[in-house]
């Protein structure tokens, strides 16, 4: 199995460690309440950063700087990013509004004064999430075939006998030899969940949902298994007030 969207890796590039370990658990908060996959990566200075970014092992989607730090600041690293036409997103976090103004000119998602407001935090992560995350397109690969299939146009997916079959908007169907289990790893859990052991669901195309089934918009009916049940109507209550 293959896929375009990976987890949303972030760092957190803060000097005083215990703001750093405050930062990185408010993240780790928002995000799982979020249904986002994740990775935070927790740095004590800009150098360390500049240097895990220069060797190119890590890719890493969004940056989380203090702006002033011993040694290279926040703000330096962001405009070294940005001559080198870096465009990472950067959220900045500070103490202090002096640089408020100058802050902008390196184009970040939001500037955030400490202490640090939970709800704005969301607000800074769930933007940079939609605006430059989220991925239109999956990519799945079984037994040598590659297959590009649009979220948006996955109803769901119904696995039997080892093969998965992917039912889809335009009423056609992709089969896969492959399991649930690994088709699941691959679509975002924020958009689709379990109904049943053998039933994926786009949340997007659920009409109503009972102990027994699920209907999508456009008639198809799917089960609802017993065990599922709870889970799913949770899923379907955070998409919907998402």
């Amino acid at each position: 199995m293959g896929r375009v969207m990976q987890e949303y890796r972030l760092a957190v590039c803060e000097d005083d460690e215990l703001v750093r370990r405050e930062i990185c658990r408010l993240c780790e908060e928002i995000l799982t309440e979020e249904r986002i996959k994740h990775i935070i990566y927790p740095y004590a200075s800009a150098e360390e950063l500049w240097e895990t970014m220069t060797e190119g092992e890590l890719q890493l989607r969004l940056l989380i700087l203090d702006i002033e730090m011993d040694g290279m600041s926040g703000m330096e690293l962001a405009k070294r990013l940005r001559t080198e036409e870096n465009r990472i997103s950067i959220i900045f976090v500070t103490g202090s509004e002096e640089y408020l103004k100058t802050g902008y000119r390196v184009q970040p998602i939001d500037y955030l004064m400490k202490p640090i407001d939970k709800e704005r935090f969301r607000h800074a992560l769930k933007t940079d999430w939609k605006l430059n995350q989220v991925p239109e397109t999956v990519m799945i690969q079984s037994k040598g075939k590659t297959t590009w299939i649009k979220l948006s146009e996955i109803l769901y997916a119904e696995s039997e006998n080892h093969i998965v079959t992917i039912h889809l908007v335009s009423q056609r169907e992709e089969v896969l030899y492959t399991s649930l289990k690994e088709v699941e790893k691959v679509l975002p859990t924020y958009n689709f969940a379990r109904s049943h052991n053998s039933f994926l669901v786009n949340l997007e195309y659920v009409e109503t949902v009972t102990r027994s089934k699920v209907c999508l918009k456009g008639g198809q009916v799917v089960p609802t298994g017993r065990m599922y049940y709870k889970e799913f109507q949770n899923a379907l209550v955070w998409y919907m007030n998402r």
